[in-house]
């Protein structure tokens, strides 16, 4: 449906994953057409029937359960649409006697952070978590050893990563996070 400001606002069903998607189509001034997924956390929770943007603050939802009013000027005051942290909270040796070698909130950010460890100790577990709390369980992880993987793993909403039998070599560590809204945080 269109608005007396001239986005479009639609929703409907994600083939892939079977989820409700939504946001709003404008036009700038060159022609060309952009999309924001402006209310996907509404579209989360509830099953919409129909979308009636009133004005610019007042957007209305008719759901099988009632009426949702919705501002979006409100809606982004959380900064969602920025880039998020993503911290490793735990690594850990994976033997008979689980050791812990890193717990804490940090960033590794210097060369005199990085660990050598003995060949025996070739299995690992990393534990991580996103800096965005808005429907944290949604979010979810992809992770890459440098010098292992080959590529960056699938989204999966399991916040550890574990090796087994490494082989002898030199690894790095990477992860990132994607939120409800589809922007992935710093790697």
């Amino acid at each position: 449906m269109q608005a007396a400001d001239g986005k479009i606002w639609f929703w409907g069903i994600n083939t892939e994953n079977k989820k409700n998607i939504g946001g709003t189509i404008t036009k700038n001034e060159k022609g060309e057409y952009s999309i924001e997924k402006d209310f996907i956390n509404i579209l989360q929770n509830t099953d919409p029937q129909a979308i009636y943007p009133y004005d610019a603050q007042n957007v209305f939802f008719a759901t099988k359960k009632g009426i949702i009013h919705y501002n979006p000027k409100i809606a982004h005051q959380n900064d969602s649409k920025k880039r998020f942290n993503i911290m490793i909270r735990k690594v850990e040796i994976i033997s008979e006697k689980d050791s812990l070698l890193f717990g804490g909130s940090q960033y590794f950010k210097s060369q005199n952070q990085i660990q050598t460890l003995n060949f025996k100790h070739n299995s690992l577990r990393f534990c991580y978590s996103a800096l965005f709390y808005e429907k944290i369980d949604a979010n979810t992880y992809s992770t890459y050893l440098e010098g292992f993987d080959k590529n960056w793993t699938e989204w999966t909403n399991k916040s550890e990563k574990e090796y087994t039998n490494l082989p002898r070599g030199q690894y790095i560590f990477n992860v990132k996070a994607k939120n409800i809204y589809g922007i992935e945080s710093e790697i």
